[in-house]
């Protein structure tokens, strides 16, 4: 794909100068302290850039000037040091031009790069225009600079939210930034469309405690229709688009030199994510990349410009984590998050969501619920509604949202309060009269024929997840506290959740872990992954505080100290939280960590747990998006899902492995608020409002249904990446309505006061 031409002198001597040019007369530099900016004459009389005095991270470009050029199916790189430097305020203004030798001067690139620096940030702004026109030719520019250090990937750790959390430990191989990338047939190239990003970086962390992050903070993000129409990673070029890449260029050898760059438009490869279809859903086909280039270039046109802004923040003194941490506060401030949030009336919202979860209630010949699988357009079950699914937990919520039905009926009174009670007494009465001592069963098929069973699992037949009976149980156990102090007292639903959690404890391994499924009815262990531990951990907890047994307690601990020493720690593991996609970074891994480290720290007052908490409230806030990903330029808005106009700060990132997106976000606005109370941190106040209002964006309310059959319903998620605002199947499952909920009636439930000021900013 790529060869290098690397104009008028050899790489090796170039690299050998640029260390000692600095020495001699001519060499400009700006930073009195660290990190220091310079510019350095090449033997050839150009001048090229350096940015050094920070430790492995330091950085250089003799010849800053690049320009790649496809034609005939290969991609040719052209580099050129600046002609002319001058000093303005701050550093250097520098320009120059580049002529590809094969064109004989029928196009020229002209350049001009103005470095800055503040502090431990150096900002470039680059103005290129085309000069001149090559019919048949596209091209991409791109700042890129080389680390003086050399090292094999596997002794740093890169930061890229949403997609690689340090090593490539717990990214599936085929993956953007996975092992493959590194192994045989592989360069060692990452290089990633800002889109498919929560906030455009790319961050490269030394086992010194020195870092270097690229950021595009005054992102465009323009693209069309044939961008987000390509499933298969086809070659698209249309001046129109205005989104870049970010990436790293490394080997697994130790002698590898290390790259860091921004491409622009953003082409995306050596591994690219393809568009999943109905098929590749059902297969699992989705959760994989393709080792092809995604190639999107600019046409060779007079007069073509190319204007945007990087900037480089040099870190020092930062372990990975408290990195991570510093550097996504820093994008959020330089993003301006918190004045593109979109407010919404919250007690408006909540009635809604009530209303329509009561509207979605489904009496059939086996029982009552919430159905799965809901076309959001026409409000049918999907699948000619041939099959009416309501499960437990994961994605069916069905006793959680029973919950919310009877908060809202205490809030209201009246009518809607009888009804309110009467269809949550519907669904209790259809799962808890089936004892789950074992689990045999994870959802129920509401209209199965006499004869035939009606018990129904997600996402394998016959198979019972760890995840699916903490969520419901925990929140169902949750309603009863909430009945209870209400007066009304429910003993049978206490003996059910009781019931299962005295058998769950007999699972627990002497090392305080839990296998992730079992086998329905039988008890016996289907997957023996830990990964899940942590999820049981409220549960427990809860029933401590019910029952007064303080064993369910000490059992909690166990497991709390399991999950935190492997697998929801602060070597950035965060994974196995999702019954579909097993031990892999995912957003709900470390979103539920909160909860798990929270809930230990709210039961034992250790500041241990609250620690540890706010690592993984660190971490989980980079799969939130903080830029708002405009819609296509061209199409009809009736094909989209996200329409024209709609924000999408607020929404996260789901997975490593898809550029799925959702609002599985909005759960969290009570963890932060919990943070926000105990540690008097502004910043996860911040996060909090977000999520209260901005994770609203897609949901129909009233007098804005967009084209969703009434108030109250949401799609389940959509892509921003390629095909941007898309999604090839518009379905509602009842975890969207729960989790808005859940951010709502917990977080006022937790402190109306910390409510209030997240509610009515």
């Amino acid at each position: 794909m790529f060869k290098t031409l690397q104009k008028r002198f050899p790489v090796i001597l170039v690299v050998v100068l640029f260390l000692f040019l600095i020495l001699i007369p001519g060499t400009m530099a700006f930073g009195a302290g660290s990190p220091i900016l310079s510019t350095v004459q090449n033997a050839d009389g150009s001048w090229g850039i350096k940015i050094d005095n920070i430790g492995k991270a330091s950085v250089y470009n003799a010849y800053p000037i690049r320009v790649d050029t496809y034609y005939f199916g290969t991609l040719y790189m052209y580099t050129t040091g600046y002609s002319s430097v001058t000093n303005i305020t701050g550093g250097f203004q520098c320009t120059g031009s580049l002529s590809p030798s094969p064109w004989k001067g029928a196009a020229t690139f002209n350049v001009t790069d103005k470095w800055t620096i503040s502090g431990n940030v150096v900002t470039a702004q680059r103005s290129l225009t085309v000069s001149g026109s090559r019919l048949f030719d596209r091209f991409m520019d791109a700042i890129a600079m080389d680390f003086i250090t050399t090292g094999a990937r596997t002794s740093v750790n890169y930061f890229v939210p949403g997609c690689i959390y340090g090593s490539i430990n717990n990214l599936k191989a085929d993956c953007i930034g996975g092992s493959n990338t590194y192994g045989s047939g592989y360069s060692g190239i990452v290089r990633i469309r800002e889109d498919r990003l929560p906030a455009p970086m790319f961050g490269i962390h030394f086992n010194d405690n020195t870092s270097i992050t690229l950021l595009n903070l005054s992102p465009n993000g323009a693209t069309i229709k044939a961008d987000g129409d390509d499933i298969n990673g086809s070659e698209v070029n249309d001046n129109r688009m205005q989104f870049g890449a970010l990436g790293a260029e490394q080997t697994n050898s130790a002698s590898s030199t290390i790259k860091l760059g921004y491409w622009f438009p953003g082409s995306e490869g050596e591994v690219t994510y393809p568009v999943a279809t109905w098929q590749d859903w059902l297969a699992k086909a989705e959760d994989h990349g393709n080792h092809q280039w995604r190639m999107r270039l600019h046409h060779v046109t007079n007069g073509l410009q190319h204007n945007y802004t990087i900037t480089l923040r040099f870190g020092f003194d930062e372990d990975f984590t408290t990195y991570q941490k510093n550097v996504w506060r820093y994008a959020w401030t330089g993003l301006n998050v918190n004045s593109k949030v979109t407010k919404y009336d919250i007690d408006t919202v909540r009635r809604t969501l009530v209303d329509f979860i009561s509207g979605q209630v489904v009496t059939d010949m086996r029982g009552s619920g919430l159905l799965s699988a809901v076309d959001v357009k026409s409000g049918d079950v999907l699948l000619a509604g041939l099959e009416k699914r309501a499960y437990l937990g994961f994605i069916g919520k069905n006793l959680e949202n029973v919950e919310y039905l009877l908060r809202e009926a205490q809030k209201r009174g009246g009518s809607d309060a009888s009804k309110f009670r009467s269809q949550a007494d519907l669904i209790i009465n259809t799962f808890i009269g089936i004892s789950q001592a074992p689990p045999v069963l994870e959802g129920r098929k509401l209209n199965a024929f006499p004869g035939f069973s009606d018990y129904v699992f997600y996402p394998k037949d016959n198979v019972c997840y760890l995840r699916t009976y903490s969520d419901d149980m925990n929140a169902f156990l949750r309603a009863y506290q909430f009945e209870k102090e209400n007066g009304r007292d429910h003993p049978t639903w206490l003996a059910y959740v009781k019931d299962f959690v005295d058998w769950l404890v007999k699972q627990q391994a002497t090392d305080g872990s839990f296998p992730r499924a079992w086998n329905a009815g039988t008890g016996t262990v289907y997957d023996s992954s830990k990964t899940m531990t942590g999820l049981v951990v409220p549960l427990l907890l809860r029933m401590a505080v019910v029952t007064g047994d303080t064993s369910y307690k000490t059992k909690a601990i166990n497991a709390g100290n399991f999950a935190w020493q492997n697998y929801l720690d602060n070597s950035n593991h965060f994974v196995g939280a999702t019954s579909d996609r097993p031990d892999v970074i995912v957003h709900e891994s470390s979103a539920l960590a909160i909860e798990v480290f929270c809930d230990l720290y709210a039961a034992t007052n250790d500041s241990t747990w609250l620690n540890r908490a706010k690592v993984a409230a660190d971490i989980n806030e980079t799969w939130y998006y903080l830029w708002n990903i405009p819609s296509r330029i061209d199409g009809d808005p009736a094909e989209l899902s996200v329409k024209p106009g709609v924000s999408t700060i607020g929404m996260n990132l789901c997975t490593t492995t898809n550029s799925g997106t959702d609002t599985y976000s909005s759960r969290d606005v009570v963890s932060y608020a919990r943070l926000y109370k105990w540690t008097n941190d502004s910043h996860y106040l911040e996060i909090a409002r977000m999520l209260m209002h901005s994770t609203k964006n897609m949901m129909a309310l009233p007098g804005r249904t967009y084209d969703l059959c009434k108030p109250g319903m949401q799609q389940e998620f959509w892509f921003l990446a390629p095909a941007r605002g898309y999604c090839w199947i518009r379905e509602y499952t009842p975890w969207v309505s729960a989790n808005q909920l859940h951010g709502i009636f917990q977080t006022e439930a937790f402190d109306t006061n910390v409510y209030n000021s997240i509610v009515n900013y």
